[in-house]
This record gives structure tokens, sequence and C-alpha cells, in this order.
């Protein structure tokens, strides 16, 4: 699938999934039904990046991954961005926390790393 450029000739391919088929990670499925196109089977799924990427390279597989996570993985893994005639809808993300209960000091810190490294991402963006 290295050379495809159409999002059609995606329709068979193996489809690995990050988290549950029909969570966020199969976001895929919204430019299919953009383009008029049956929305492919999720073949596979893997609860981690790192089980996706195993799958990806064992089985010469289809998946998403966040752009900018790809110079580091290509780093490990053998991996090729597909440059497809079809645009996908950016995954948005947030954290959310019940309004009368203080975090812990771990979950603080951990918003506070994922904070810091959104400023970075924005800017270098």
């Amino acid at each position: 699938y290295r050379s495809v450029r159409r999002l059609a000739d995606l329709a068979n391919a193996p489809w690995i999934v990050i988290g549950a088929s029909k969570g966020p990670g199969d976001t895929f499925r919204h430019a299919f039904e953009k383009a008029g196109l049956a929305a492919p089977a999720v073949q596979f799924t893997s609860e981690s990046y790192f089980g996706a990427l195993a799958l990806l390279q064992h089985l010469d597989g289809v998946c998403m991954f966040p752009e900018r996570l790809l110079p580091d993985m290509q780093k490990s893994w053998d991996l090729v961005k597909l440059d497809l005639d079809q645009n996908f809808a950016s995954l948005k993300i947030a954290a959310m926390t019940r309004a009368a209960t203080p975090l812990t000091p771990a979950a603080e810190a951990l918003l506070n790393c994922i904070r810091r490294r959104v400023v970075t991402l924005e800017r270098d963006g």
C-alpha cells in the first residue's frame, strides 16, 4: 500500500485501529463516507501504539497515527506516510476533571506535563 494515492484504493487494506473499533482511533471512516465510499472494516485493533506498529510491520496494514509522531517512529519502524487525495479530520483531545474535586498531586503533574507539551507543539507547529 506504500504507493497508494487514492483513498478508494485502501478500501480492502487491513486497517488497524488504536483503541476500540468505532472509537476515536478509527476516524478514517469519516473520510471514506465524505468521499462517498463505504468505510472499510477494521480488521485489527490494538490498545497501544507499539502493538499497532508491530501489526503494521507484519501485516502491511494501514493505520492512522498523529503525523507529528512519524519522524520519531520512522527511526525504529519501517513506516511511510501516504499522500492521499483525501484529507482526514483532525482529532481533538480534551482533559476533563470534576469541578468540585481537586486533582491528586500525580494527576496535577501529568496535566501540567500535557499542557507544556501542547504549548511546544503549537509553537513548533
